[in-house]
């Protein structure tokens, strides 16, 4: 082998390694940038998760105060239509009872003289 030949191969080998070297530390880059997004992807969807709970538990909230709001509306219509009944059977009454007494008196004649 001449010194040529031997330098040129030496050459060679130097640049293959440097190639390789270059290969591994892309592939390192890739793979640091690989994992740096999957953590940054799976903390998204950490805060997704915990933020859809919070949300969650808001409107599960909300629906329990809809409820107890509807509830005591319930409770005050059905007191409110319970007086108007009474006082609507108290006026019927009243009427009735006004009447037959203004028919037992027109009977008797007590307003024969208006």
């Amino acid at each position: 082998m001449t010194k040529r030949s031997w330098v040129q191969g030496s050459k060679e080998e130097q640049s293959a390694r440097e190639e390789k070297l270059a290969e591994e530390k892309i592939a390192a880059i890739l793979r640091t940038l690989t994992s740096n997004k999957a953590y940054m992807v799976s903390k998204a969807m950490r805060n997704m998760d915990t933020e859809n709970t919070e949300v969650k538990k808001m409107l599960e909230q909300e629906m329990v105060n809809i409820q107890n709001i509807s509830a005591d509306a319930r409770k005050e219509w059905k007191g409110y239509i319970e007086k108007v009944e009474s006082q609507f059977l108290e006026d019927t009454f009243l009427a009735a009872e006004t009447k037959a007494a203004i028919e037992s008196n027109l009977r008797n004649g007590k307003f024969s003289s208006l």
